[in-house]
């Protein structure tokens, strides 16, 4: 896994609040595939972080509804507020921030190693 990657691993666990499985990551080859995994692993007590942090500036999020940052703007989302198309919204707004491309152009059919070189 390349540092892009790394970096944006990173950023959808601190946006979602989750840690996510590397040996599940592994398996995903695509967006669509992505989406399910942070679904999955939001249903799984275990699997939810303590830390609701801003992903961009570490803005301590706890507490507020949100569903924006108030010191940076950035959108986040805590676990209960999650439903897939939110989930799915949030995850291209992290993918077309960190890669550069528009969010018209991520789909769930996206391959992360031929489509996005990641």
């Amino acid at each position: 896994m390349g540092l892009d990657a790394i970096d944006i691993v990173l950023q959808i666990e601190k946006a979602f609040c989750i840690n996510l499985p590397e040996k599940r990551l592994e398996q995903a080859q695509t967006v669509g595939q992505l989406h399910e995994l942070i679904l999955e692993v939001m249903d799984t007590p275990s699997m939810v972080s303590e830390e609701q942090v801003c992903r961009r500036c570490n803005y301590n999020l706890w507490g507020l509804r949100g569903p924006r940052c108030p010191e940076c703007g950035t959108p986040f989302i805590f676990r209960g507020q999650v439903s897939p198309e939110a989930a799915w919204d949030m995850l291209v707004e992290i993918l077309g921030y960190e890669l550069g491309i528009t969010h018209e152009a991520i789909r769930p059919d996206l391959r992360f190693l031929e489509d996005l070189n990641f």
